[in-house]
């Protein structure tokens, strides 16, 4: 056993190889197939979709916010990775009372998912020239996002949710991969909230250049774009691109391509 400490500066008691795994984020799932670590998973989340097609059989153990503990402790796993963005302490004592140890990462800046990298293939003992493959990959994709950034920066309204209307405040990674491709969302609501609320109304009166809406969490559609292209030109992006880790940080380019595009007209 190896004691590792987490993001909560929390020390926990992890073995050499882990081999029985449990996902509670979708991101974190796909990273653990990309360090070649997925045949150590034993059970997954039910919003865990990536990578398509070997994911046919692994157990679900319920969403993100309210996982099934007692299916998690069925699969008598040996380690179990969540992030702070997106489970709840709660579930992470539940299972701590049961001796299971629980990972948590925290990632809030392009920095946090490159170091995620080694964080997770550290834990899962993956091979470092698979580490290092994606960590570049991710560095050199970061950087041609970064060259083709929207100049002057694109003044945005992203909502995560409706009913009622949530934005994100700087504090989040999605504002960051949003700053990097030539994004500058904007403050509304109570901006010292991560997600605040807000009205139209007041988006409407901050003048938005561009409003993106991704297509997770909450599953934008046509009829939102119509609503929301009388306050600004909309379009839906892949939410994937905007908060998934791991290697999906390495493919934001075609959002500084969108940027840039409205940026020029």
């Amino acid at each position: 056993m190896r004691a590792i400490e987490d993001a909560l500066e929390r020390t926990i008691d992890v073995p050499e190889r882990p081999q029985r795994i449990v996902s509670l984020v979708p991101s974190v799932t796909e990273l653990l197939f990309d360090l070649g670590a997925g045949e150590q998973l034993c059970g997954i989340s039910n919003y865990c979709t990536e990578p398509r097609g070997v994911l046919d059989g692994l157990p679900r153990i319920g969403g993100q916010k309210n996982p099934e503990i007692d299916a998690i402790l069925r699969l008598q796993p040996d380690l179990v990775l969540a992030v702070k963005e997106e489970n709840l302490a709660r579930d992470v004592a539940a299972l701590e009372a049961h001796r299971i140890p629980v990972y948590v990462a925290d990632v809030r800046t392009i920095e946090d998912a490159l170091a995620l990298i080694g964080e997770i293939g550290d834990l899962v003992d993956a091979p470092p020239g698979r580490q290092a493959e994606l960590r570049s990959h991710v560095a050199e994709g970061v950087a041609e996002a970064r060259r083709i950034a929207a100049v002057p920066p694109r003044r945005l309204f992203v909502p995560v949710w409706r009913d009622p209307w949530i934005t994100i405040s700087a504090d989040t990674y999605m504002h960051e991969v949003l700053h990097v491709c030539g994004g500058v969302p904007l403050r509304l609501g109570r901006p010292e909230q991560r997600y605040p609320k807000v009205e139209l109304d007041e988006v409407l009166a901050a003048r938005p250049d561009l409003i993106l809406l991704p297509d997770e969490p909450y599953a934008f559609g046509p009829s939102d774009v119509a609503e929301l292209s009388n306050i600004a030109p909309t379009t839906i992006v892949d939410g994937k691109l905007l908060g998934w880790y791991g290697r999906r940080t390495g493919e934001i380019a075609p959002l500084s391509h969108l940027l840039r595009k409205h940026a020029l007209r």
